[in-house]
């Protein structure tokens, strides 16, 4: 499996977006402070080739909704 990691920079936002996620059956893991710097939290995914191309697609989509990330193109 490959850990692709989502920079969030805020222990905060790693924090409630793991957890917004988590509600919709996504499991991703915060890493946060004392972890690793303030200013430098992420979230981890664990990503296999098991991964449905859809359930990739929500995942992106619910990080978008949580405000972890902004999508090229999207406003």
């Amino acid at each position: 499996s490959a850990v692709i990691p989502c920079m969030t920079g805020s222990s905060e936002l790693a924090l409630r977006t793991s957890q917004a996620l988590g509600a919709r059956g996504i499991n991703v893991q915060p890493i946060f402070y004392p972890a690793v710097e303030e200013g430098k939290a992420r979230l981890r995914f664990f990503v296999t080739a098991g991964h449905t191309e859809a359930q990739l697609t929500d995942a992106a989509d619910a990080l978008v909704e949580a405000g972890a990330v902004r999508m090229r193109g999207r406003q």
